[in-house]
């Protein structure tokens, strides 16, 4: 196995980082881009001072590797959820339930149909109640 490369200290190790921050600010805030050229240019900074410091490549890569590995799940969920929310409103049930959910809120205590308080009917009642006012509207 190739041997390991000296120890990076803090201050060199920070170097991408700051990098990353500036070329974002840059990118994104004065030109108006997207934000991808950067990631890459902060990531091969980085493997240039792995590299610099005597790191074999094997290594680096492998560390690429493990860490979009241990993304990856999270960057899964992300997706699916994304997608169930675009569904829903595209379909229109996020619409639906907004308008509804509004309409109940703020005219609910107002309406006449209300007879007494939940605690008194029991909670089957006071949804029979609600539901016989949502169908009146």
């Amino acid at each position: 196995m190739a041997e390991r490369g000296k120890k990076i200290p803090l201050g060199i190790a920070l170097i991408p980082v700051v990098f990353l921050v500036l070329a974002l600010s840059v990118t994104i805030g004065i030109f108006r881009l997207s934000p991808h050229i950067p990631l890459i240019c902060a990531a091969a900074v980085a493997a240039g001072i792995a590299i610099f410091f005597k790191h074999p490549w094997t290594e680096i890569h492998e560390g690429m590797v493990q860490g979009i590995t241990l993304a990856m799940g999270a960057i899964l969920i992300l997706m699916i959820v994304g997608t169930m929310i675009g569904t829903w409103i595209i379909g229109g049930v996020v619409p639906t339930m907004i308008y509804y959910g509004l309409k109940v809120c703020f005219w609910w205590p107002l309406s006449s149909s209300v007879r007494s308080y939940p605690w008194e009917q029991g909670l089957l009642g006071q949804l029979q109640v609600q539901w016989e006012w949502l169908l009146s509207v």
